[in-house]
C-alpha cells in the first residue's frame, strides 16, 4: 500500500476545465502504479474527484481519507473544506470510492491544544517543532486584541486527525453507512445506497497527541 497526501487549493474547481495539474496526474500516476494507494486528503477535495473523473480505472485502486464536512447527522455542512468545492464532494460520493470522512465538527475539532503544551513537550532544537511553534504563535497573535486574550486560548491542529486515523484507526469510533447524497447546497441526504462509506464520530485527542510529541523529538516529562 502506498500513501500520498495533498494540500493544494486551486481558484478552479472541478466543473471548470483541467489543465494538467501536477498533483491531479501525480495521482494518476501513483494509482495505476500499485495495487492499492491511500490518499490523505486535506482541503477541498477537487484534486481527488478531478483524477477520479478523469481515470475512473483508478477508482478500485484506492482509498480516500478526507478531512471535510460535518457530521452526516448535522444539517449544518457550512465547513471551509466542504464548501469550497461542493461538485467536487458530489463527485467522490458519488463515484463508489472506498472513502473514510474524517467531519471537522465534533470530531476532529477535539485536537486543540494550546502554546503551553507545545512548547513543553516540543525539543527546540528540531526544525519542525520551531516551525510549528512560530506558525501557532503568529496565529495566536492575530487573533487576540486584548493582553488577557491569551488566557485559554487554543488552537485546533486540524491536518493530524485524517493521518492519525491512518496510523492507528483504533484511536477513533467510526460507523460505515450508506453512502448519503450530497445535495448542491451542501446538506447530505441519507440513502438506501448500496456503496458503503466510513463515517469517524469520535476521535482520541490524548492518545493522537501523545504519539504526535513521541514521534516529534523527546519531550519534556
Amino acid at each position: 500500500m502506498k500513501i500520498i497526501s495533498f494540500e493544494i487549493y486551486y481558484q478552479k474547481k472541478l466543473c471548470l476545465s483541467y489543465s494538467h495539474i501536477d498533483a491531479i496526474d501525480k495521482i494518476i500516476e501513483i494509482a495505476e502504479k500499485n495495487e492499492k494507494t491511500t490518499i490523505i486528503a486535506i482541503g477541498a477535495i477537487t484534486n481527488v474527484a478531478l483524477a477520479i473523473k478523469l481515470a475512473p480505472q483508478i477508482i478500485s485502486k484506492i482509498k480516500v481519507v478526507w478531512l471535510g464536512g460535518h457530521s452526516p447527522i448535522l444539517k449544518d455542512n457550512q465547513e471551509f473544506n466542504f464548501r469550497q468545492d461542493i461538485q467536487a464532494v458530489q463527485e467522490v460520493f458519488n463515484s463508489g470510492v472506498e472513502l473514510v470522512v474524517i467531519p471537522c465538527k465534533g470530531v476532529s475539532s477535539h485536537l486543540s491544544i494550546s502554546i503551553y503544551e507545545l512548547e513543553h513537550y516540543l525539543n527546540e532544537n528540531t526544525k519542525p517543532n520551531q516551525f510549528l511553534k512560530t506558525v501557532y504563535l503568529n496565529f495566536m497573535q492575530s487573533q487576540i486584541t486584548t493582553p488577557e486574550g491569551k488566557i485559554g486560548f487554543s488552537k485546533v491542529i486540524w491536518d493530524l486527525a485524517p493521518i492519525a486515523y491512518e496510523i492507528n484507526p483504533d484511536w477513533f469510533k467510526t460507523k460505515c453507512i450508506n453512502c448519503p447524497k450530497v445535495l448542491d447546497n451542501g446538506v447530505y441526504e441519507q440513502t438506501t445506497n448500496q456503496h458503503k462509506i466510513t463515517f469517524a464520530s469520535y476521535l482520541s485527542r490524548d492518545k493522537i497527541f501523545h504519539d504526535f510529541f513521541m514521534k516529534l523529538g523527546e519531550p519534556n516529562e
